[in-house]
């Protein structure tokens, strides 16, 4: 009789590109938050990011990193697409209504049909 594979969850976060500097405690905020998604997902979530000011690597350097360029929107998308099998979900944390780069991440999860979630947090 073969055993069930555990099915492990690969998260994406993706922050807007001043919330370090926004953020009321921002190792504070992303401590609590991977408390709690690991809480969530039963510890079969793996979160990661993406280098430069979209990604959490300034904020907490253990959380493993996609490599992706920044310097334009198209291609931070581009390569976000490139690298959508690493992921199965897309979770941003952003205070604007409207950034390019963050629309580009969940028209990347749209397209690709992952999970896409959008969460605030507290402004200094």
């Amino acid at each position: 009789m073969m055993e069930p594979t555990e099915q492990r969850i690969n998260i994406l976060v993706v922050v807007e590109s001043n919330f370090i500097n926004l953020c009321r405690d921002p190792q504070d905020y992303v401590s609590n938050f991977k408390d709690k998604v690991v809480a969530m997902s039963d510890n079969k979530a793996s979160l990661f990011t993406v280098t430069g000011r979209y990604g959490l690597t300034n904020v907490d350097n253990t959380i493993p990193a996609i490599d992706v360029m920044d310097k334009n929107k198209t291609m931070f998308r581009q390569m976000l697409e490139n690298s959508s099998t690493l992921f199965d979900e897309v979770v941003v944390i952003t205070s604007v209504p409207d950034d390019p780069y963050i629309e580009s991440a969940r028209e990347v999860a749209t397209n690709t049909s992952k999970t896409f979630t959008r969460y605030g947090y507290p402004r200094k």
